[in-house]
């Protein structure tokens, strides 16, 4: 990002339109309203379906609305708390510069990797990005899904599984992990069209070919997904068809289409603790009420 790239408004409403329409764009990738006030989502509507938009809160709680794609709220208290000595440099510069040529600013961004170092020469303000290691708390409110937590799609290597991965993209999950025992030969060209439309938005989406019923793989693929954040939630999605008549039903079948449901949901209990997540979604089916002509196994198991 360079200076160009960051706009300041005073009236949003008329300023930032007239800006759009002079330099042909359609959307907005941030918004950051870092006035304080209750007024919540100015702007939130021209956000692009991956956009952010960043609320400072002040002294009254803002009304965050529902349903919007990635809000975030950024308690500037909080923010300075941990963040004392990279603040206090930046103060430092700014009242340096401002003693000489007073409220003539220029826009920089940096990482907090940069204050090994006193801020650059010719940095009047400084857009500070916080790192995820630090303590800072950002409450990702009025969406779905954490964007700093990763969700794994068990069974989901499938077009069902990639269609939810877009839709809980579009509702703030960032780091989306789908499973199945053929892994990425599950899927289609136009499910890989998907993930690669969304990878391309910053999205991380993994295709993992792991045996559900595995302990050791599923402790694996739970590991590989906590290094991208901690688990928000599992979606259970394994199925396996063995459909016949009752009467020629073997108990290897049973077993193997009873278990892709039942042990699949043991394995996870026995990888994860419940405790620490969010939620677990179990996929089933009304069939398992009423009943399918030859499917005696399959909706037990789904019961």
């Amino acid at each position: 990002m360079s200076a160009s790239d960051i706009i300041v408004v005073e009236d949003f409403a008329t300023a930032i339109l007239s800006w759009l329409r002079a330099n042909s764009v359609s959307t907005l990738d941030v918004v950051f309203n870092a006035g304080g006030k209750k007024a919540f989502a100015c702007g939130a509507d021209l956000l692009s379906v991956f956009g952010a938009y960043i609320h400072v809160q002040g002294n009254e709680a803002p009304e965050v609305p529902s349903g919007s794609y990635s809000t975030h709220i950024l308690d500037i208290n909080r923010f300075a708390a941990v963040s004392t000595v990279p603040l206090a440099q930046v103060v430092s510069a700014l009242l340096q510069a401002h003693a000489s040529q007073p409220f003539q600013l220029r826009s920089h961004v940096l990482s907090f990797t940069a204050y090994s170092s006193p801020p650059p020469k010719g940095a009047d303000s400084v857009v500070l990005v916080p790192e995820s290691s630090l303590s800072l708390r950002i409450d990702p409110s009025g969406q779905l899904f954490d964007p700093r937590k990763s969700y794994i799609l068990v069974g989901g290597c499938s077009e069902l599984g990639v269609r939810i991965t877009e839709w809980m993209a579009n509702h703030g999950a960032r780091h989306i992990f789908l499973t199945s025992r053929r892994g990425p030969r599950g899927l289609t060209k136009v499910d890989n069209l998907y993930i690669h439309y969304l990878r391309s938005k910053g999205v991380q989406v993994e295709v993992i070919a792991a045996d559900a019923v595995s302990k050791e793989k599923t402790a694996a693929v739970i590991e590989q997904a906590k290094k991208a954040g901690p688990i928000g939630g599992l979606f259970v999605m394994t199925v396996v068809l063995r459909d016949a008549k009752f009467t020629n039903l073997t108990q290897q079948s049973f077993d193997d289409v009873y278990g892709s449901k039942v042990t699949v949901l043991k394995t996870l209990l026995s990888c994860i603790d419940p405790a620490t997540i969010d939620f677990i979604l179990l996929f089933s089916t009304i069939g398992s009420v009423f009943g399918n002509a030859g499917q005696a196994a399959y909706c037990a198991s789904q019961l």
